[in-house]
């Protein structure tokens, strides 16, 4: 409601006041004035128009570059994420051939490790590392409680 009254007054406004100014400063200026104007607007109208296609071409060469970037890192991605199960599948049977030399002690301790990032390593570094450890403490947990015991006499 306060929008269309808003509207309303503003209509009356331009029809009341605006529009009758306007006209009386129409018959007061000379025809040749007028081509004169619509001349300097054309030129204005035409370097806008300039700027903003010089804007969006560099705009679009921008984006294409960004595109590029990205479908790059995508690829890297897509190479990671597809060799990650032959990676894990070869951590977790080390994880278990490790598991199969331990005694109850080293095996409850390995229960409790919570694998922490390293600030020291780079990100594929502790994502390794805590991928092993992880899978690691899945093995122990599934061993079998009278599982293979180590042998101190060898």
């Amino acid at each position: 409601m306060p929008a269309s009254i808003g509207f309303g007054m503003a209509g009356v406004f331009i029809v009341k006041y605006l529009i009758p100014a306007v006209e009386n400063v129409r018959m007061m200026v000379k025809p040749g004035a007028y081509e004169l104007l619509a001349l300097i607007f054309a030129i204005l109208l035409g370097a806008d128009l300039a700027l903003t296609e010089a804007s969006l071409s560099s705009l679009l060469k921008r984006v294409e570059e960004m595109h590029l970037d990205f479908n790059e890192k995508a690829q890297v991605s897509y190479e990671k994420i597809s060799s990650a199960p032959k990676v894990l599948k070869r951590q977790i049977q080390e994880a278990m051939a490790y598991t199969l030399y331990l005694d109850e002690g080293q095996r409850s301790v390995l229960k409790k490790i919570i694998p922490m990032p390293n600030k020291r390593m780079s990100e594929e570094q502790n994502l390794s590392r805590i991928t092993f450890i992880h899978n690691l403490k899945e093995a122990v947990m599934s061993l079998p409680k009278n599982g293979i015991q180590r042998s101190n006499k060898q």
